[in-house]
């Protein structure tokens, strides 16, 4: 059995590493792409980069799981926060 101070440490871990990731890493993936007009294929490939480390992360490759993280987390994807920001080409 695992004891409860190892739950909280990998749990900890979790968390800290998500938020260096939504708050460091998210931003210098994105950093420059404000002059560009993106289409709905770059936008599907960013995304594809933070699913993949939210399933390394979270150890599971269901996307549902994935996405309820993100729900939970306030974790948004790279496209919606451009969409949100900047011009995206449709």
């Amino acid at each position: 059995m695992v004891e409860p101070s190892c739950v909280v440490q990998i749990k900890s871990n979790l968390l800290v590493t998500h938020n260096i990731i939504k708050s460091k890493c998210i931003p210098i993936l994105l950093y420059g792409l404000e002059p560009f007009d993106l289409s709905s294929t770059d936008l599907k490939s960013l995304d594809f980069v933070v699913n993949r480390f939210l399933m390394k992360l979270f150890k599971t490759t269901n996307m549902e799981i994935i996405q309820s993280c993100q729900y939970n987390f306030r974790f948004e994807l790279p496209s919606i926060i451009l969409q949100k920001n900047y011009k995206v080409q449709k």
